[in-house]
């Protein structure tokens, strides 16, 4: 009987450098399971071996469908994560539209915002703020402060001048990271057509991949009929 085990990335890092006779311990099924289980929609019951009797075929069908797991697994775990880890640790996600961080965060790049108390906000950090409500949001880095008014003098990298004084009443956070280019899918996502285009594509490569399991395991039944 076909046992589901949990996702051993250990075993997956061995198995990747080990022979081809490692392929048995594939962290994907019992060690006990016979390779024709191999529980992957790609596979379409591909064969252990091919009809010549060559094993190495066989495990190569196995292994690009073990990566094709690998891939789709690490994509749900990044997309959750994406989601869930801003919301859960108080982080906004920033997309720079501008050049004037460049090449701290060039265009493109996704940054990490969070808020902080005024005090913990010091020269040479990177602070994002509104200057008004008809403005984009800005982030650049604060070369002054002062404490009375509670206000901040900031001034882009690549801008050979300040910027005017912004409060800490229109500051949303200070960038803790930056991550070049990632902010290229948050910023095509900003339109609402755009979302409603990728929620789409993630809806039909889901009915995709379930009509490829199901013809999967309508292969391996009948083949199971068929050595009766």
């Amino acid at each position: 009987m076909k046992q589901e085990l949990p996702l051993d990335w250990d075993a997956l890092a061995s198995w990747l450098e080990a022979d081809d006779e490692a392929v048995d311990a594939l962290p994907f099924m019992a060690a006990d399971e016979p390779p024709a289980q191999l529980s992957c929609p790609w596979e379409l019951s591909a064969p252990a071996t091919t009809p010549d009797g060559n094993p190495k075929r066989g495990r190569a069908r196995k292994r690009i469908c073990a990566v094709i797991n690998v891939f789709f697994v690490t994509l749900l775990v990044v997309s959750i994560a994406a989601v869930l880890a801003p919301k859960l640790l108080g982080v906004q996600l920033r997309a720079v539209i501008s050049g004037s961080m460049d090449p701290v965060y060039p265009v493109g790049s996704l940054l990490a915002v969070t808020s902080k108390p005024f005090e913990d906000i010091k020269v040479g950090d990177d602070i994002t703020f509104m200057r008004d409500q008809n403005q984009p949001v800005v982030t650049h880095r604060i070369i002054s402060r002062n404490p009375s008014d509670r206000s901040f003098i900031t001034q882009g990298v690549a801008n050979s001048t300040p910027d005017a004084p912004v409060g800490y009443q229109n500051v949303l956070g200070k960038v803790l990271f930056g991550v070049p280019a990632l902010g290229y899918p948050f910023l095509w996502m900003d339109s609402t057509a755009n979302k409603i285009i990728a929620l789409t594509i993630v809806v039909a490569v889901w009915i995709i991949v379930l009509l490829l399991e199901r013809t999967a395991n309508r292969r391996r039944n009948e083949d199971r009929r068929g050595k009766m």
